[in-house]
């Protein structure tokens, strides 16, 4: 009887230190990945940037994290979102394969898994593939996004609420590197995004 005490005991003891490892691993893990962030007034994180992002959406996170803070207007607030996203889901240059879908982050939470899914069958689908036969330095990485046009649209209902939305369009270039060319890749697309409690997604977007 004694020895199965001691036994369970063993058996708590190991798998609560298994716990903390695993745990302070996600954390390391989620330290090195995200290595800046926009928090609201209530200190609430609203978006990040990995920190293997390019130099250009280094720049675009920081014009995104002045508007915020500045209090610019609703429709540079929803122009800086989608540039972001373009810059984050258009780069392969700093993906990891075909699961490494960027951008997400500007989505609207119940939209992600469509838009993850979608992304993965097909923009995405043989990233993993072209990263061990080009490498990953050498494949698209978006060079600069032109907001050329934000406003209001109608106020939607959606998922049973009432939000703001925009409507935003934005084209964008690539880095021309040699070998890869980026000829019939997508350049300019059309958005929809919401206001949720005071951040701004993207909850429909459509290409050319």
């Amino acid at each position: 009887m004694k020895k199965n005490k001691l036994l369970i005991i063993g058996l708590i003891v190991t798998l609560s230190l298994m716990i903390i490892i695993v745990a302070l691993t996600f954390f390391e893990l989620q330290r090195d990945y995200f290595s800046n962030t926009i928090k609201n007034a209530e200190g609430e994180v609203l978006y990040e940037i990995s920190s293997n992002a390019t130099e250009y959406q280094k720049l675009i996170f920081t014009e995104l994290s002045d508007v915020i803070e500045n209090e610019g207007t609703p429709q540079e607030y929803a122009g800086s979102v989608v540039k972001n996203y373009v810059a984050d889901f258009y780069t392969w240059s700093n993906k990891k394969g075909t699961y490494d879908i960027g951008g997400m982050q500007y989505v609207y939470q119940p939209e992600i898994v469509n838009i993850y899914n979608y992304a993965k069958d097909f923009f995405y689908r043989d990233l993993s593939y072209n990263i061990q036969t080009l490498g990953t330095e050498n494949l698209l990485e978006v060079e600069n996004v032109e907001i050329t046009f934000s406003d209001f649209n109608a106020k939607i209902e959606y998922n049973g609420q009432m939000y703001q939305s925009f409507y935003v369009t934005a084209s964008w270039t690539y880095v021309q590197k040699e070998g890869f060319d980026t000829t019939g890749y997508q350049t300019s697309g059309e958005f929809s995004l919401i206001d949720r409690d005071g951040k701004i997604e993207i909850y429909r977007y459509y290409g050319e």
